[in-house]
């Protein structure tokens, strides 16, 4: 079983491709990366027109702008997808994360 995903930022024309073009051109990306061949037994076209944000290049800028005010700011902490990831898994790392820098600065208090 193989997923593939089409679009996004730099793919945003792909939002008006039939359902079946969209299955052909994610097979022409596979045989061409992966060597696959033959036809899928099942293939699905889910749209997701609002889905997981992709940070532009220079992000990083964001994100040391951010540590510089925490560490300039004691006892200001922060958590977030446009910290540490927007993925569900990366929410998780991040808030565990801030709620270890809370403990450690109320202890130290």
């Amino acid at each position: 079983m193989l997923t593939a995903y089409l679009g996004g930022s730099r793919g945003r024309d792909v939002v008006n491709t039939s359902d079946a073009a969209l299955i052909e051109l994610a097979l022409a990306d596979m045989r061409k990366l992966l060597g696959v061949l033959g036809c899928p037994v099942f293939a699905d076209v889910v749209r997701i027109p609002r889905a997981i944000p992709q940070y532009n290049v220079g992000y990083g800028t964001v994100k040391d702008t951010i540590d510089s005010f925490e560490a300039q700011t004691p006892g200001v902490f922060m958590a977030s997808s446009y910290r540490d990831g927007s993925s569900v898994a990366d929410c998780i790392v991040g808030g565990r994360a801030a709620s270890g820098k809370v403990l450690r600065h109320i202890t130290d208090a």
